[in-house]
């Protein structure tokens, strides 16, 4: 929302990690929001890019991701029935 209401650009930046104390930073162009959106779907819209942006890193470095979220507040019930 800053980055929309402001008209200024998300610069994404990833830590790569090379070896056990080496990291690379890599600065990806940046995301500038769509002038011609607004609102609900400028947000949108701008969030979507940066979640793919994301997803593609997330792909190529999988054993360095790690989520500090809490996504899931509650657990699954558990199945009823033997197996």
């Amino acid at each position: 929302m800053f980055a929309i209401r402001r008209d200024c650009p998300i610069v994404p930046c990833f830590l790569i990690r090379e070896g056990c104390d080496r990291h690379r930073a890599v600065f990806e162009r940046p995301l500038w929001p769509d002038e011609r959106l607004s609102g609900r779907e400028a947000v949108r819209e701008l969030t979507q890019r940066f979640t793919m942006l994301l997803e593609d890193y997330v792909r190529k470095y999988p054993e360095q991701y790690f989520w500090t979220h809490r996504r899931w507040k509650t657990k699954p019930e558990a199945t009823s029935g033997a197996m």
